[in-house]
């Protein structure tokens, strides 16, 4: 799944309604072949408002996130470019790779 990179110091949300389903969320973050390679993006996701997880994202980095959304009504995925430079893409440059939501205890 893509996921587009705030460039103008405010970021870019992308939001998915779990409905208090699902008890825990996996995914590996990376960014683009394509993304400028001195672009560092800040990744927040917030359950319901209140941050879960926080990591930073590079062109030479990924980053595997395994966090518990238990009683999560809204799950928001905030990116936003901290270093570097955004040029003009045709997709999002980030990349939540194989994100998997586990329901039950």
């Amino acid at each position: 799944m893509s996921f587009w990179v705030g460039c103008q110091k405010a970021p870019a949300v992308t939001t998915f309604r779990l409905g208090r389903a699902f008890t825990r969320l996996s995914t590996a973050l990376m960014l683009d072949s394509a993304t400028p390679a001195a672009l560092k993006v800040r990744v927040v996701l917030r359950g319901d408002g209140v941050v879960l997880e926080r990591r930073v994202v590079t062109s030479r980095t990924a980053t595997a996130m395994l966090v518990r959304v238990t009683g999560v009504r809204t799950l928001a995925l905030e990116a936003t470019a901290i270093a570097g430079r955004c040029g003009t893409a045709p997709v999002g440059y980030g990349i939540a790779y194989e994100p998997t939501l586990q329901s039950g205890a």
